[in-house]
């Protein structure tokens, strides 16, 4: 059994963040036999993310929100898939200040080995290759914190495909997702006035027209 853990600033979560989850359990089940039973999507704590993007920082309240709206709208379109993802607040709330991923994975690897002693649950990051291939210490994961890793394989990133492959604990996941969809260009429409809604949830879109996220 495994539970999937994913970071990020999510400002704003976007679909392609949501599907990822998806992609990354039915891969895990059905190519590598391990039963998901859970998932936690993290918003990075607001230190870090109103550093990164300044006046376009939205607030950590608004951006779980906006991540729970977007997992309420996912479990609409996914009936034939059991509810398994969450909104973890840890970080972006219960913190003082900015948490690396590597601390928020080993502090929700500890609380479920607290919560469920005698059930063995892995806990795997997800990421995607760019990611290893900035930050290659995620590799050691499996070794250094017995905690597994999912790299999801975009098309854009085929020279990244071997990264890890054939190591234990490190699975890798095919999708045929573009870069198109981010959170830097859902940004930017948006100020620009124009429809969001081939990257973000409808949902989504309403609630930052209606609170006047980015949009005037």
């Amino acid at each position: 059994m495994a539970i999937i853990l994913s970071t990020g600033s999510y400002c704003p979560v976007h679909r392609m963040h949501i599907e990822t989850f998806y992609l990354c359990k039915k891969a895990l089940e059905e190519q590598y036999g391990i039963h998901v039973v859970g998932a936690f999507i993290s918003p990075s704590h607001k230190s870090y993310v109103a550093s990164k993007l300044q006046e376009d920082f939205i607030e950590t309240e608004t951006r779980l929100k906006l991540c729970e709206i977007s997992i309420e709208q996912a479990e609409k379109e996914h009936l034939d898939v059991s509810p398994f993802l969450s909104v973890d607040a840890w970080e972006s709330v219960e913190c003082d200040g900015f948490v690396d991923f590597p601390e928020v994975s080993i502090s929700l690897n500890e609380f479920i080995k607290q919560e469920f002693p005698q059930t063995p649950i892995k806990l795997i990051y997800l990421c995607g290759s760019d990611h290893i291939n900035k930050c290659r210490y995620v590799l050691s994961f499996p070794k250094k914190l017995q905690i597994g890793v999912g790299i999801l394989q975009r098309p854009s990133h085929s020279q990244l495909s071997n990264i890890g492959k054939g190591e234990k604990d490190i699975y890798h996941i095919e999708t045929t997702m573009q870069e198109e969809c981010s959170s830097t260009l859902v940004r930017k429409r948006a100020k620009q006035g124009e429809s969001i809604q081939d990257l973000v949830c409808s949902d989504v879109e309403n609630f930052m027209r209606n609170h006047h996220i980015y949009y005037q």
